[in-house]
């Protein structure tokens, strides 16, 4: 897939089987998720387009008996929490999962941390993660600066 850019529109140019077709549009949203970060970047550096650097939010997973957790979660499904600090910074939790599982993924050589919540395999847990964002250096991309915090927290442990 690649970005272009006419007089008043956009487009994408899309592979599919060796086979190209065109969308035009005067206004395109892309979500690329993690792996594609690298390639949009690449993208709007190409078109000349001017993009601010996201802030990274990274955290810890938490893992709780179900019962001290219960009467939020009763409340709502995903409890949505977040607190602005003093100096800039905010903090948030993320992804609850009742009666979840902490899980270790691979992602690109690297170990993260996950939850999943299985259907018929329920534990008497529940497990969130509590995250805060950073800054991302201005010379950095938001995957190369996170990508790379993640290498060294990997190799601490």
């Amino acid at each position: 897939m690649e970005i272009t850019k006419g007089n008043e529109e956009y487009g994408l140019l899309l592979r599919n089987n060796g086979t190209y077709s065109k969308i035009s549009a005067k206004y395109v949203v892309l979500s690329v998720g993690k792996s594609g970060t690298r390639w949009l970047n690449k993208q709007t550096e190409k078109l000349k387009i001017k993009v601010d650097q996201p802030k990274l939010f990274m955290g810890i997973r938490i893992e709780t008996n179900q019962r001290i957790t219960k009467k939020l979660t009763d409340l709502s499904f995903d409890p949505k929490i977040s607190m602005h600090m003093e100096n800039g910074d905010y903090v948030k939790t993320h992804c609850w999962c009742e009666g979840g599982h902490i899980m270790s993924c691979n992602y690109q050589g690297l170990i993260l941390l996950g939850g999943h919540a299985f259907l018929n395999e329920k534990s008497n847990n529940t497990i969130f993660a509590l995250l805060s964002n950073f800054e991302v250096p201005k010379e950095k991309t938001l995957y190369d600066y996170s990508y790379q915090l993640i290498k060294n927290i990997n190799e601490l442990v």
